[in-house]
C-alpha cells in the first residue's frame, strides 16, 4: 500500500467508522525512518476551537516509564548504580528498600503497594507538591509479595525510580531527562510536565465529548512524576522510538536488558509480546498510557520496523481498539 493510499484509508476510517470517528487526537505511522502517516483529528481545546496539529502536546502518561527506565540504564552505564542494588541504598528513608532491588522496581516485581489505589491519596491531591509526598503514601505499607516473585503493575515503583534518579544525579528528574535524552535526540517539543505549564500548544484533557465536551480533572504536574509526567508530540515520540531501537541512546547490551521480557512479558518500562498482525506473528514492544483527560499508545514492531503512535486528549477511549483498526488499514 502506498503512503497516500494509507493516509486515505486512515482518513476514511475516521470519517465512516463509528468507533474511529470518535478519535480526538494525533496519529503517526512510520516504517523505520520514514513517516507514512501523520494526521490529527478533532480539537485540542473545544472552548476556543483550537484544532489538533502536529505540534500539539499531550500527556503521554505511562509511556513515560520507558524514559525513566532509560534514565536508569544511563546511570548504570556510568557505573553510578547497578540494577541489583537495593533501592534502600539510595533512598535510606525507605526501610523496606533493603529488600527491593532497582531491577524489581523496573519490572513491577517489587511487591510494593500501589499508592494511586488508596482513597486518601485522591482525597488529598491538592496538598501534594513534591515526589516525597507521593512516597509517604506507601512508605510504611507492607510489601504485598516477596520481591522478585510476582508481577503487579504499580506506579509506586516508578515514583521511587524518579527519586533515585534525582538522588544519584543531583539533578531534578526533568533536568536529567532534558540533558540526557530530550536535547541529545532533538526532542524539542517534549517536556517533563512542570516545565510546560502554560504552553499554547498543549491539548486540554477531556473526560467526555458527547453530548458536550466535559473537561477532565486537572492534576498537579507532580502527581504522575516519573510514572507518567512527560508531555510530547507524535513527531517527538517517533524520534524517541527510532533512537531507542537503533541503539543511538543506549549501548547494545543495555538495550537487550530493556527489551528482555520478564514476568507477564514486562521488560524495563515496556511490554514485549508476540502479536498476530494480519495473519503474521511478530514481536512488538509497546506501552499504553492513561491519565485524567489523556490516553496514549506507542508500538514498535521489531520485524518490520513499523512504529504506531496514538495520542488523545479524551480519556474514555480504547487506544488499543484504534490501534487494531489502524493495523487493518496497514495491510502488513
Amino acid at each position: 500500500m502506498s503512503d497516500l493510499a494509507l493516509i486515505r484509508s486512515i482518513d476514511e476510517l475516521h470519517r465512516t467508522d463509528s468507533l474511529f470517528g470518535t478519535f480526538n487526537g494525533s496519529i503517526l505511522i512510520a516504517k523505520e525512518h520514514d513517516i507514512l502517516v501523520s494526521r490529527s483529528y478533532g480539537m485540542a481545546d473545544f472552548a476556543s476551537g483550537r484544532q489538533h496539529d502536529e505540534d500539539t502536546l499531550f500527556y503521554i502518561a505511562s509511556i513515560t516509564k520507558q524514559f525513566t527506565a532509560a534514565c536508569i540504564l544511563l546511570l548504570v552505564q556510568e557505573h553510578r548504580i547497578a540494577l541489583t542494588d537495593p533501592i534502600g541504598e539510595y533512598i535510606p528513608q525507605y526501610e523496606k528498600g533493603s529488600h527491593v532491588t532497582i531491577f524489581e522496581l523496573l519490572t513491577h516485581t517489587s511487591g510494593i503497594p500501589e499508592h494511586v489505589s488508596l482513597p486518601e491519596f485522591w482525597d488529598n491531591l491538592d496538598a501534594i507538591t513534591t515526589p516525597e509526598q507521593l512516597f509517604m503514601y506507601f512508605k510504611d505499607m507492607d510489601l504485598e509479595s516477596v520481591p522478585g516473585t510476582a508481577y503487579k503493575y504499580c506506579n509506586s515503583n516508578y515514583i521511587l525510580l524518579g527519586m533515585l534518579i534525582e538522588a544519584v544525579s543531583g539533578q531534578s528528574y526533568g533536568e536529567f531527562l532534558s540533558k540526557h535524552i530530550f536535547a541529545p535526540l532533538g526532542m524539542n517539543r517534549t517536556f517533563y510536565a512542570p516545565m510546560v505549564m502554560d504552553s499554547p500548544n498543549k491539548a486540554l484533557g477531556y473526560a467526555a465529548l458527547q453530548p458536550q465536551p466535559v473537561p477532565a480533572r486537572v492534576l498537579a504536574p507532580v502527581i504522575p512524576f516519573a510514572a507518567g509526567g512527560i508531555q510530547s508530540t507524535t513527531a517527538d515520540l517517533f524520534k524517541w522510538s527510532t533512537a531507542l531501537f537503533e541503539g543511538n541512546l543506549l549501548p547494545e547490551e543495555a538495550l537487550r536488558v530493556l527489551l528482555t521480557p520478564h514476568l507477564h512479558g514486562y521488560g524495563l518500562g515496556v511490554y514485549i509480546e508476540e502479536q498476530t498482525i494480519n495473519g503474521t506473528t511478530q514481536t512488538i514492544v509497546y506501552h499504553d498510557g492513561g491519565i485524567d483527560g489523556y490516553c496514549s499508545k506507542l508500538v514498535r514492531m521489531l520485524a518490520t520496523g513499523h512504529t504506531v503512535i496514538l495520542l488523545s486528549n479524551y480519556d474514555q477511549v480504547s487506544v488499543t481498539k484504534y490501534y487494531q483498526a489502524i493495523l487493518r488499514c496497514m495491510q502488513l
